[in-house]
């Protein structure tokens, strides 16, 4: 065969593999980004615990999903934290950027969609929130459903039924503590309801429930209301952050034990969430003085649970303080050089110093 020959037998060959290349690549890189976004969009399920309180940025998921239907999908450079998703509780905070919320209506289901000092209970709806921590920007374009919009900034509560616009700024507070996100108004009690309600939500007393009466400073009273449900169905029915505010109110109306029992269900239901390590800080706190060995375990189980959080350098001068108290010379002189190692100003340091020179 003549050199000519072969060219015109190759000219088509060439030609075809051009062609499958041309619609091989662009096909693998669809298929390549597909099997991306599907292996990095996060999916929760009801109590899947390990996985919230994370923070989940646009560049490593786009869309986040839930057992019961309902879905978060953010926007280019926006970020939100999943803080829970203990049965019936699901709360998603944004931190920053955009986000359209498609939030599935669900009996005794307590849906709350944050940003910054506001907070929204979504009772099933459609909406689309934005947050500017920096300029301290709210926006929010209501498009269908129901739901309540609290602000720790002393805005009216927003009752949302049909399509609304509202933009909103809080400027951040030049304080170390920052202002508690809001929760609903006490509702009266519907007779046809269970009476105990669900979510904390125990029965009233003229039109007030614990939370209200707590509120108000009737730490006895309210402490009532709230021990007048039973322990078992607080403690597999309530979120963390009502068994959390009930244990404070145990220890504001001088019931320690309860409080204890309670925290203590909190680290059992949500031991792998922030509420998780938190309970923990909080029973070394209300241990401190009668059992102090037993305080500084906890201070110690919070700082391993969360090395980095924003409790530790506390956490670990309260342990080093609570095994002093214990007698446990050894275990505070350990305490000690760590946080000196790690908190070489803090307020424990000068402690932590007078200590180690014994």
């Amino acid at each position: 065969m003549t050199p000519s020959a072969r060219r015109l037998l190759l000219k088509p060959r060439i030609a075809t593999l051009l062609l499958l290349a041309l619609i091989a690549i662009p096909l693998a890189m669809v298929m390549a980004r597909a099997l991306r976004t599907h292996a990095a969009t996060p999916s929760f399920t009801a109590g899947a615990i390990t996985e919230t309180d994370k923070l989940i940025a646009t560049q490593a998921a786009r869309v986040i999903s839930f057992w019961e239907g309902s879905r978060v999908e953010l926007e280019d450079n926006s970020k939100a934290r999943v803080v829970t998703v203990a049965e019936p509780r699901v709360e998603v905070r944004l931190e920053q950027g955009g986000a359209h919320f498609v939030v599935e209506a669900g009996p005794n289901r307590e849906w709350i969609a944050s940003a910054g000092p506001f907070r929204m209970y979504i009772n099933g709806a459609d909406f689309r929130l934005g947050w500017s921590p920096d300029k301290g920007s709210f926006e929010l374009q209501f498009n269908s459903g129901s739901a309540e919009l609290l602000s720790a900034c002393g805005q009216a509560p927003h009752r949302l039924r049909e399509k609304t616009v509202i933009q909103l700024v809080c400027l951040p507070r030049l304080t170390s503590k920052p202002t508690p996100l809001p929760e609903p108004s006490p509702k009266k009690a519907d007779p046809a309801a269970s009476p105990h309600g669900q979510a904390g939500q125990a029965s009233t007393v003229d039109g007030f429930s614990w939370k209200a009466l707590a509120a108000k400073g009737s730490y006895e009273d309210a402490f009532a209301r709230a021990r007048s449900v039973p322990f078992t169905v607080q403690c597999k029915t309530w979120s963390a952050d009502d068994l959390t505010q009930a244990a404070d109110l145990a220890v504001l109306a001088k019931e320690p034990l309860s409080a204890e029992h309670l925290l203590g269900c909190v680290r059992e239901r949500f031991g792998r969430t922030e509420a998780g390590p938190n309970a923990a800080f909080r029973l070394g706190k209300l241990l401190l003085e009668s059992r102090p060995s037993d305080a500084a375990k906890w201070f110690g189980t919070y700082e391993k649970e969360r090395p980095n959080g924003d409790l530790v350098a506390e956490a670990l001068g309260r342990q080093m303080d609570a095994s002093s108290r214990a007698g446990d010379a050894a275990s505070a002189r350990h305490v000690a050089e760590k946080y000196l190692e790690r908190f070489a100003t803090g307020p424990y340091a000068a402690q932590a110093k007078s200590l180690l020179r014994r």
